[in-house]
């Protein structure tokens, strides 16, 4: 059943940003000790595997275009929460050095002196 999911989320990018607003709200409106939270960080960092795997390069744009604003606002509010929304962005980055190099310099621009 994930598959299928996958499969629409690679092919229709609104389909990914309506999934991504309907659920991101558990990674804020819980604390990291809370199992809802760490049932929506498995969702996502799942989410972000499976579509990494069919389209890597899609996979890393949505996260970069749809996913990093919000998280980058996250990591920023709650610090006790950074390791797993870091963990989050690195399932749908690309698995080479180039790319997690240009992922920590967007994250570094949009979360700036914040931390």
């Amino acid at each position: 059943r994930a598959q299928l999911l996958v499969d629409t989320l690679v092919k229709s990018p609104p389909e990914f940003w309506k999934v991504w607003c309907t659920f991101f709200p558990a990674l804020t409106d819980f604390s990291e000790s809370s199992p809802i939270f760490e049932s929506a960080v498995f969702l996502f960092k799942r989410l972000g595997e499976l579509m990494r795997d069919a389209d890597a390069q899609l996979t890393q744009q949505l996260i970069m275009e749809v996913g990093m604003p919000p998280l980058a606002r996250e990591l920023s509010r709650s610090p006790e929460k950074r390791e797993a929304l870091c963990e989050i962005i690195y399932s749908y980055t690309q698995e080479d050095t180039l790319n997690h190099l240009l992922v920590l310099r967007a994250l570094k621009d949009k979360v700036g002196d914040n931390l």
